[in-house]
C-alpha cells in the first residue's frame, strides 16, 4: 500500500529529502531515484531508480543515477551500493557504465502470515 511505501522509504534515518530526485513531464512523475545516506557506515544505497515505461529509453534513468551519485558525494561518503533485478538488462547495462561493480547477491523474500 502507499502507507506502507511511505513509511519503508520515508520514516528512515537514512533519508534525506535532497536525496530524492524526480523527472517530470510538465506534472506528470516520470522517474524518480532516491539515495539513502549511511554515514555511519560511511556509503549510501541506491534505495530506487525508475523511470515509466513511456519514458524508457531516454537517458532518463542515466540521468536520475548521476544525480543519486552526486548527492552521495556532497555527502562526503566514500561509496555508493544498488541492488538490481537481475532480469533488468538495461539497468545491469547502466550500473556498468557508471563504474558499479557486481558482488554477491541475495535472495529477498516477503510473504505474510495468516
Amino acid at each position: 500500500s502507499l502507507d506502507e511505501y511511505l513509511e519503508l522509504r520515508f520514516d528512515r534515518s537514512w533519508y534525506h529529502a535532497d536525496c530524492l530526485t524526480l523527472a517530470l513531464q510538465g506534472e506528470e512523475w516520470v522517474g524518480l531515484n532516491q539515495v539513502s545516506m549511511h554515514r555511519d557506515e560511511d556509503c549510501a544505497f541506491v534505495q530506487m531508480t525508475g523511470v515509466a515505461g513511456a519514458y524508457r529509453g531516454q537517458k532518463i534513468g542515466e540521468a536520475l543515477e548521476l544525480m543519486g551519485i552526486r548527492c552521495a558525494r556532497r555527502y562526503g561518503v566514500t561509496s555508493i551500493g544498488t541492488s538490481i533485478d537481475a532480469d533488468n538488462e538495461p539497468m545491469l547495462a547502466l550500473s556498468r557504465k557508471l563504474g558499479y561493480r557486481p558482488k554477491g547477491g541475495y535472495y529477498l523474500v516477503r510473504g505474510r502470515f495468516h
